[in-house]
């Protein structure tokens, strides 16, 4: 029967100025990561002086290495875990938002249109003429029979009331 060395402060503080380290050194070959290195040499250490009176072991370099070893295994994991709800998250989020901006230019265009159908008809029909036919204002002018400054000036007016009639009943979410 093999009697269990006892591990008093002394004792453990030499362990731990032994092997900090060269376990720390240990991971680092697992990620550049000191935060998470340190974290994991401390949490090592934390269980061997929790469990102290519970374990015999043989080779304690052996068993810290195996220790650090798969602490650092499982924060890699869950690191990775992480990153892939976030990644998961994002892209959910830019759909969400995609949806939302389409909605938006759904809401908007069903406003433009009624905007446009509110218009005198004159007004209408060269401000569709312009903007749905591609038609120039010299094209317009000639099309209807009136002078270029009349088609500039009805474009005017229809172009003011559009954004004031989109301005009055548009809520951006």
């Amino acid at each position: 029967m093999k009697i269990r060395p006892v591990i008093n402060e002394n004792t453990f503080r030499g362990i731990y100025d032994e092997y900090y380290g060269y376990l720390c050194r240990n991971l680092s070959f697992y990620t550049h990561d000191i935060g998470a290195i340190e974290d994991i040499v401390q949490e090592i250490f934390v269980k061997l002086w929790n469990e102290r009176d519970l374990y015999e072991i043989d080779n304690l370099k052996t068993y810290l290495s195996v220790c650090a070893k798969n602490k650092m295994l499982n924060y890699l994991r869950d690191e990775q875990t992480r990153k892939n709800l976030l990644n998961t998250w994002a892209k959910n989020t830019n759909e969400v938002s995609k949806a939302i901006n389409c909605v938006d230019e759904k809401e908007l265009g069903l406003l433009m249109l009624q905007a446009i159908n509110n218009l005198p008809p004159k007004c209408q029909k060269i401000y569709l003429l312009s903007r749905e036919e591609k038609l120039s204002y010299k094209q317009i002018a000639e099309l209807l029979r009136v002078s270029i400054k009349t088609v500039e000036t009805q474009m005017g007016i229809a172009i003011h009331r559009i954004k004031e009639f989109v301005a009055m009943h548009y809520t951006s979410k």
